[in-house]
């Protein structure tokens, strides 16, 4: 394959608020695994003290999590700095063996024998179970206690974003907070794209300019699989193979590779005003397919179908292919020519730099102007605070409130975001020179490293950070989740391996899925 020299780089000249991600370890792109094994030199790793003492009285808590090295080491130092904030409070870091998305079973499991944490990390949905067995901590009345609350400083330090979510359940309160966040990016293979010239195709793409980074960033749905993917194929073709950009030869290849069915599926509905779910008089509702009509006359109705019938087009044309489609992630094709973007988690970046070709990082795709809403899924853990009965005035819960508000402080905040690339969750993280110096492009000499694609991402990320959603969480809205995005798993592998497809058929997927997906929520 041709080895293109590098073009062009991002400009590092602004340096602004940045949210990186998580890093997981057996899921690279997908967020649904949390335990980064990479680490960045000298890095803070202690915090400085806060105020205290308040508690006055003996209490132990524990946490549950399921972070790895460095985060165990950060997690580590604060609570050794926590001591010395609040002696009476004994911290007991538990790392549980499972991965995050199947820690929620082991919680559930402790409620049944009386065995489980104060302070837990965990997606929306396994928090939206807990509530409903009764046992998360509602928030708002220790964030207002004008003791060890926060002050009106504190709350808008914390990303907006980020603290609503823990409002969206079902419920009223604040059942959440900010621990460790991410997003999805858009990144591609620069050296060789940037420069690419294929005017002699489509004169109109980056108005007859070879392609670059500016493109990159402004690009959308339409100008993506409308122009770009049909020419770059065309100009693929007529390259010898050995100069191919895109190997055509391989049983599975794509311009795009996508590494979540279900947030791509989601995320399409929140651009293009689609519903999907929504909480009603305190119950979720799975609202992607409805009945309409009586008797002979009643006929399902699925209001996403002709958006999801392109992507059967777009897949059996070789412009995406997606993880449930391949069977694996679609970061494994980068060597081998087999995709030349990607989109997925910032949490998995170290899994997507190439030995080969410099990777370097674009706004998410998005719709055309007019003809929708920027949207980009915020994701990643939460932390929430679990009651128990033998917790006497709420001593427990006012410790690990506590220690909450320590593992998120400055340094502590600081070394979260440095050691391993999580968003920072707070403001004052983002803004810190020792952070910024982070960014900074033109300081990394090695163009083909984890560190250079972060910081990339970084930079990217402060262009739409105000794009964030996310989805209300309740009873059965992971299952809404998974259901629906199998519809679009089963669309591209139709696509990709040219099975049997229609769409009736289609309209069949949907209705199973929100079959499914009803099931749970009435379970």
């Amino acid at each position: 394959m041709k080895n293109k020299k590098l073009l062009g780089v991002l400009a590092s000249s602004v340096l602004l608020v940045g949210l990186v991600g998580c890093s997981p370890s057996s899921n690279p792109t997908d967020p649904s695994d949390d335990d980064p094994t990479t680490s960045q030199p000298d890095v803070p790793t202690t915090s400085t003290p806060d105020q205290g003492p308040t508690i006055e009285t003996p209490v132990s808590i524990e946490f549950w999590n399921t972070k790895g090295s460095p985060y165990q080491e950060v997690i580590e130092n604060a609570i050794e700095s926590f001591k010395a904030v609040e002696p009476n409070v004994t911290v007991k870091n538990v790392k549980q063996s499972v991965g995050i998305s199947q820690l929620q079973g082991v919680v559930v499991q402790g409620f049944n024998s009386n065995v489980y944490p104060d302070i837990v990390e965990g997606y929306p949905d396994h928090i939206s179970t807990y509530i409903e067995y009764e046992k998360v901590v509602n928030l708002d009345s220790l964030i207002s206690d004008p003791v060890v609350g926060w002050s009106e400083e504190e709350e808008a330090d914390y990303i907006a974003q980020y603290l609503e979510e823990g409002r969206t359940y079902a419920v009223e309160g604040t059942y959440s907070l900010p621990f460790s966040k991410s997003t999805e990016i858009l990144m591609y293979n620069s050296s060789l794209l940037n420069g690419l010239d294929l005017s002699q195709i489509d004169p109109t793409i980056n108005e007859g300019r070879p392609l670059n980074a500016k493109y990159f960033h402004a690009m959308n749905w339409d100008e993506f699989f409308g122009k770009l993917c049909p020419a770059i194929l065309e100009y693929n073709d007529s390259l010898p193979s050995s100069e191919k950009l895109l190997d055509t030869s391989l049983p599975a290849y794509g311009v795009l590779g996508y590494d979540s069915d279900d947030n791509l599926s989601i995320t399409l509905a929140q651009q293009y005003g689609f519903p999907y779910t929504s909480i009603k008089d305190g119950q979720g509702s799975a609202d992607f397919f409805h009945y309409e009509g009586e008797g002979e006359n009643r006929k399902g109705v699925a209001p996403m179908i002709d958006l999801f019938d392109k992507f059967y087009e777009y897949s059996k044309n070789h412009y995406i292919i997606t993880q449930g489609g391949l069977g694996t992630y679609t970061n494994s094709l980068i060597d081998t020519n087999g995709v030349l973007f990607l989109i997925g988690s910032t949490g998995g970046l170290s899994h997507c730099v190439s030995g080969e070709y410099v990777m370097e990082t674009a706004i998410p795709l998005q719709p055309a102007e007019g003809t929708g809403l920027n949207k980009v899924v915020s994701q990643g853990p939460s932390i929430c605070l679990l009651k128990h009965n033998d917790d006497t005035n709420g001593l427990k819960q006012k410790a690990s409130w506590l220690f909450y508000k320590h593992l998120t402080n400055l340094e502590n905040g600081l070394a979260w975001a440095l050691n391993g690339g999580y968003s920072p969750v707070r403001h004052s993280v983002s803004e810190d020179p020792r952070y910024l110096d982070s960014l900074d492009l033109e300081q990394i000499t090695n163009k083909n490293s984890e560190a250079y694609l972060m910081a990339s991402a970084n930079l990217t990320i402060t262009e739409y950070q105000d794009y964030m959603y996310t989805t209300p969480a309740f009873k059965g809205s992971a299952d809404c989740r998974t259901n629906f995005g199998g519809v679009m798993e089963k669309i591209i592998g139709a696509g990709m391996n040219n099975t049997e497809y229609s769409k009736e058929l289609l309209l069949s997927w949907i209705e199973s899925a929100w079959n499914n997906a009803n099931t749970a929520i009435n379970a």
